[in-house]
């Protein structure tokens, strides 16, 4: 049993990556301050956290730093990823959190850079964090940073009502985020992998005055799916499946079924 925190690195074409060391702090508090006006509108500004995280790393709590290869005259610094709240046993999951920084962003450096991270994060200890998915929240409107997950592979799983409590316009409140996940074995993945949504539907019926007008958009508000009246889908899969005849009298082969004619 060792106390020994081993660095994490790795080098790409355009950045490199670190565990963070006391080395940075000077370079991270101006990359912070240049940056505040603009990441400020998602996620608390603290020039001094660094030092914080610091004095918390772990095997189990990794702070990255995503340096430049070409600095030009400023910092270095593109930017910071967090991998916190790991989950070991039969979970081995992490959550990442992060912040570019000026004048790096908009360059796809800090894309890079979290590509990186992320072999890591898969990679087996000791050089890398031994995960098996990375989970990533990002409140709905900051379409910057879920396009950059799902330009990675990241696939948006859910929405998470209320999940923190952070800065806005309309000052400080408990903000919605959309949950976005990659596992070891997809990765890497493939830019906008399609997402994992369950495709389902449930068809309420029975006699009239049963309850079934009262039951179907109850069990569909529970289930958070749509609702369609009995009438629609009659007329929907009656329309297509008649199309489905004309095309076999026609000798186009088809093998549409009433299933699959609900989800054209």
């Amino acid at each position: 049993m060792t106390d020994v925190v081993y660095p994490l690195t790795a080098t790409g074409r355009r950045v490199w990556v670190h565990t963070v060391q006391p080395s940075d702090l000077a370079a991270y508090r101006i990359a912070i301050e240049q940056s505040a006006p603009r990441i400020g509108a998602w996620n608390p500004v603290n020039p001094d956290d660094l030092q914080w995280h610091l004095a918390r790393q772990t095997e189990d709590y990794r702070t990255f730093l995503i340096h430049a290869m070409d600095r030009g005259d400023s910092h270095g610094i593109v930017g910071k990823v967090n991998v916190t709240n790991v989950i070991r046993g039969r979970f081995q999951n992490g959550v990442i959190g992060y912040d570019s920084y000026d004048p790096y962003a908009g360059r796809g450096l800090f894309a890079d850079g979290l590509r990186l991270i992320v072999d890591l994060a898969f990679s087996d200890s000791p050089r890398g964090m031994s995960l098996h998915r990375v989970e990533a929240n990002v409140r709905p409107n900051n379409t910057t940073s879920s396009g950059m997950l799902r330009s990675l592979g990241f696939r948006r799983e859910g929405h998470i009502r209320d999940m923190l409590w952070l800065q806005g316009d309309d000052g400080s409140a408990w903000r919605d985020h959309d949950v976005h996940a990659v596992t070891c074995q997809e990765w890497p993945a493939a830019a906008y992998a399609p997402h994992r949504a369950p495709r389902m539907v449930i068809i309420v019926n029975g006699l009239p005055g049963s309850g079934t007008s009262t039951l179907a958009p109850r069990l569909a508000a529970e289930m958070s799916i749509p609702l369609f009246s009995n009438a629609f889908v009659q007329e929907t899969v009656s329309d297509l499946l008649l199309t489905d005849d004309v095309r076999r009298l026609s000798g186009i082969g088809s093998s549409l079924d009433a299933g699959a004619a609900l989800w054209r």
